[in-house]
């Protein structure tokens, strides 16, 4: 799979949201699933890594497609 595809996705499913909500407040966001995936780190807690890092990239995916930034 190539980074764009899930890009495509997640812009196709929430792309009303985003743009509702903005950058700066996707970005938040963003920074919140980020500290989530700090605490699972610290914790070596491989379920909560797994799902951390899936909802980090996704953030980023939104913000990204938000810029009008392709990630690959």
């Amino acid at each position: 799979m190539r980074i764009k595809e899930p890009q495509e996705i997640i812009a196709r499913t929430y792309r009303n949201k985003d743009a509702t909500r903005g950058e700066i407040g996707t970005f938040v966001w963003m920074v919140e699933e980020v500290g989530e995936l700090s605490r699972a780190l610290r914790r070596g807690d491989q379920d909560s890594l797994e799902e951390e890092f899936a909802d980090v990239m996704a953030w980023l995916f939104s913000l990204a497609s938000l810029r009008g930034v392709d990630a690959e």
